[in-house]
This record gives C-alpha cells, structure tokens and sequence, in this order.
C-alpha cells in the first residue's frame, strides 16, 4: 500500500494525479469493498470463497478438519490485522490526494499525453495503424455495419410486416444453464475450428460460477481466469449476474469467454507453445491478439445462436425472423462497441469535449445517465475498447488475406488453425507469418 501510496503522490507532483472525483469513489471503493461488519459475520467473499476451496480439499481428502479450522482463523487474522487496516490507509491516502488532480479530460490534456495514448494503443491493440488510419477505419466500419443493420430491418419488417420483438432471441432462448450452453457451443465450432483433442488426450474442466455479491458492483459482466501453468487443464469462469441476462447474452458471453473464445484459444495456443514455440512468449502480453480472438468468435456466436433457435423452432423457414434478430442485434453491438473506440480516440487523441462526447452518445440512443457512465469509462479507461475491436477489426484483415493468398485452399478451419499455432501476437508480424505459409490444404 505505501508503494501505491506513493507512486500517487509522484504522479500528484507531477501534474497527473486522477480528477477530484475520482479519488473520491477510489476511496469509497476502498473503505466499502472491506468492512469490519462483514468480516464479524463472516460473509465476505475473501472469507466465504477461501472456506469454500478448503471443504473442496477436505473433501478430496488433501487436508484434515484440524487443518480447515487453522486456517480459516489465520485467514480471518490476516484480514482483520494487515487487510482492513492496508484498504483503510489506502483510502486516506487518496482522500488526502483528491485536490490535486488538475485535469478531468482525457489523455490530450495531460503533458505528452497524445503521444502516450498513441504507444497504448499500439500496445494493447498489437495494430500497427497510426491513430488517424485507426480513426478513419471505424469511422468506414461504422458505417458499411449501419448500411448492413438498415438492410437488416428492412428485410426483417418485409417479411413480417412489423418492427423487430427482441423476446424470442432473449426471454424465449432455449438453453439457460451456463454448462449446456458451453457443450453446445463446442458441438457447433467443430466443423470450423480444430479440436483440442487432437493436442492432447486429457479433458479441459471448466468451473463456471457466479460472480460473488460482494465483487459485482467492482466486476466485469463475465471474466475467464487464466489457470496456473501446471493446470492448464482446469479452467475457471465466472459470470456477474447483475449485469449478465440470461438469453442470447449469456450465450454469446459464454461463447466469448470458452469457447470457441478465451478458454478455448488459451488452453489451444498453451499447448501448441509447450511443443511447437519458444515458451519465452508467455512472458508478452498481446491484447488485441487475445480479446480481438474473443470478439470475433463472439461475433460467430450470433450464427450459432440462430441455430440454436431454428432447431428449437423445427424448420428453418421458420425461425428466420429469429435469425434476422440474431443478426440485428450483432449488428447493434458491433455500432455500439465501434462508437465507444471513437470517442475513446476521439477524447484522448483529439481532444474533444466532454458536451461533444455527451450528445455523441445521446443520440445513438443512450440516456443522459448512461452517457455519462460510458463517458466516465472511457475517460479513466483509454484504450480498453480498442483493444477488443480493434483486435476484431486486424483478424478479419488477416482472414480476407489468408483467402487472397491461400485462394481455393482457404477454409476457416485452416485459418483458425493457423491464428491459434502462431499464438499470441502482434498484427505485423501475423500478416509475415501468414506470408510464408505455402498455399496448401488445411
């Protein structure tokens, strides 16, 4: 905490300390995410999830009642004596801190702030486009989806003859519990991504639970946990249920998070590496390689989704309004998670205004209160949506490569196979590695 405490104040003295109001939420964050009445009831999720991992040990016979008791209580020690009082002092410590922030803008009001921005999202994105080759390819994505998603309507209203109803791809879903989604989501990726069968004889575990109450104010809709390295085979997700609906989200969440997406890709590319590559490479961090991954096998997801449905109706003909629902709100998510990127390089790189964010998001749609939340993220978040699209945007180049270059040998098997055995990476060096692969069946 001290070493925090301090990297904060070097960041005050320099003129870069976080705004006045966001000290303050970090503080009531610290002070509220800890408390000495949920460590008395015992409740707290650092209290309910550590018992909970020892019973699964006493029950596997690894630890020993006596043992469970000891440690739950230097458990609830360590808590009570160094935890609470660390969050507590962290919490002063950024009260104290809280006048000194100078700006509430984005990147491009701080010193060297736009050339900062620039290298994060070179870093995060793994793309080697300049920030305004990034901005005007969303700005033509935008607009060729808004094209598609206008089409969209007009073929769905033609053929029903009314506006879109969003229940039966939501409320009316036929598959709810996360471990069926997951088995139907790996019967459907089979034709087109290569089995994990094929690297190794054992089975990939999953865990999927929900998030706990105390952590879903501070967590992401769904997070997949990266397993240690000497149990690559036991995999962990979680889902927040205040911010995750049941229906097609949590399909496409599922989708995002297994498979075919992070836990999928990971415990593929993991093996791949142990024997094909030089492990040095775990050590690197490539974002847009690994969320661009997820998106893009999100954005399939959508198709199994229709699927899914039109089975459930029984004949296709059908279930293609319900398809057409599957795309449309694709489509929606694709301009929505598109405008964010946007406004992210236009707040941190351009320097726009906070109005001309505002009335940006207004009318796309969202209410003045969520406007201003998406406004809040993006200004103490920068790069975080570039990361997930742009990563989106540079794999679907490289696929419209492997199709020019492999020509009548193209095959989304063939090329997911090759995105997964390169690993993680930048874009650059994928495109060189898609070069010099010989134009051959996959």
């Amino acid at each position: 905490v001290q070493g925090l405490l301090s990297y904060e104040s070097e960041k005050s003295a320099a003129g870069l300390f976080m705004e006045k109001e966001d000290a303050k939420k970090s503080a009531q964050q610290c002070r509220e995410i800890l408390t000495k009445e949920a460590l008395s009831s015992g409740t707290h999720f650092l209290q309910t999830t550590f018992s909970s991992r020892l019973a699964s040990l006493l029950q596997k016979g690894l630890l020993t009642a006596k043992r469970q008791s000891q440690y739950e209580a230097q458990n609830q020690s360590l808590l009570s004596k160094s935890v609470l009082p660390a969050w507590q002092s962290l919490a002063d410590g950024l009260e104290q801190l809280s006048d000194t922030g100078r700006t509430r803008g984005g990147l491009s009001q701080k010193p060297d702030g736009r050339q900062y921005y620039a290298w994060l999202v070179k870093e995060s994105t793994g793309s080697s486009l300049s920030m305004d080759q990034l901005y005007l390819l969303l700005q033509k994505q935008f607009q060729k989806t808004y094209k598609e998603m206008k089409q969209t309507l007009t073929t769905y209203q033609e053929l029903t003859g009314g506006t879109p109803d969003l229940a039966p791809v939501n409320d009316g879903f036929p598959l709810s519990d996360p471990t069926a989604i997951l088995e139907d989501l790996q019967n459907r990726m089979q034709q087109d991504f290569p089995a994990l069968a094929d690297l190794t004889a054992q089975t990939v575990q999953c865990d999927i639970q929900d998030v706990d109450a105390g952590l879903e104010a501070y967590s992401s809709p769904a997070f997949y946990m990266i397993p240690p390295i000497d149990a690559l085979m036991q995999n962990t997700i979680r889902i927040n249920r205040s911010s995750t609906a049941d229906g097609i989200e949590l399909y496409t969440t599922l989708a995002h998070e297994g498979y075919p997406g992070h836990l999928y890709q990971t415990v593929y590319s993991s093996l791949v590496c142990d024997t094909q590559t030089l492990p040095i490479r775990k050590l690197f961090s490539y974002g847009g390689y690994v969320e661009g991954w997820a998106y893009y096998t999100e954005r399939i997801s959508y198709e199994y989704a229709a699927q899914v449905l039109a089975e459930a109706e029984g004949s296709l003909g059908s279930s293609y309004p319900a398809a057409l629902l599957c795309t449309l709100l694709a489509q929606q998510r694709d301009l929505q998670i598109n405008l964010f990127c946007l406004l992210d390089l236009s707040l941190h790189y351009y320097g726009a205004e906070e109005s001309e964010l505002l009335r940006s998001l207004e009318s796309f749609g969202l209410s003045e209160e969520q406007s201003e939340r998406v406004y809040d993220y993006l200004r103490t978040a920068p790069a975080v949506y570039l990361k997930y699209y742009v990563g989106y945007l540079e794999m679907n180049a490289l696929k419209k490569r492997a199709e020019l270059q492999w020509s009548d040998n193209f095959s989304l098997l063939r090329f997911h196979r090759f995105v997964l055995e390169a690993g993680p990476s930048d874009f650059e060096n994928l495109t060189k590695r898609l070069k010099q692969t010989a134009a051959k069946t996959g």
